[in-house]
């Protein structure tokens, strides 16, 4: 298997919404969209983590659609459906690599009830450093 290369940031201030907000310039504030996507009743986060191989491919993942700027209406970020892969090492309930180009999957983990990580990926993303 080949390795895939995920390129995101772990955005763990928004899980329920998708959108977190930010001071903007002079004091405005302004919202981000993190990165999520749900699958069979999950909700998973992207996380920086470089180096993972793809196993099989598991279905649909759903990316929902953000507002980051609710005044703009060009600032709506739609849903996308994606495709979701197995993460060798991991249980699918713990992470996936998601995306519509199998050269640009992302990675993605459930968070814990405390906003944390899994074990399993804060090890493997150590191991990785």
């Amino acid at each position: 298997m080949r390795r895939a290369i995920a390129v995101a940031s772990l955005f763990l201030a928004a899980v329920a919404t998708g959108c977190g907000q930010t001071a903007g310039e002079g004091g405005a504030s302004s919202a981000l969209c993190a990165f999520l996507v749900v699958r069979e009743e999950r909700t998973y986060e992207s996380v920086h983590y470089e180096e993972f191989t793809e196993g099989a491919e598991l279905g649909t993942a759903f990316q929902p659609a953000c507002d980051d700027t609710p005044n703009d209406p060009e600032g709506l970020i739609p849903a996308e459906s994606l495709t979701a892969y197995a993460v060798r090492g991991f249980d699918p309930a713990v992470a996936l690599a998601v995306g519509n180009d199998p050269d640009e999957l992302q990675f993605v983990a459930v968070l814990t009830a405390d906003n944390r990580l899994p074990a399993e990926v804060e090890e493997a993303i150590e191991a990785a450093r």
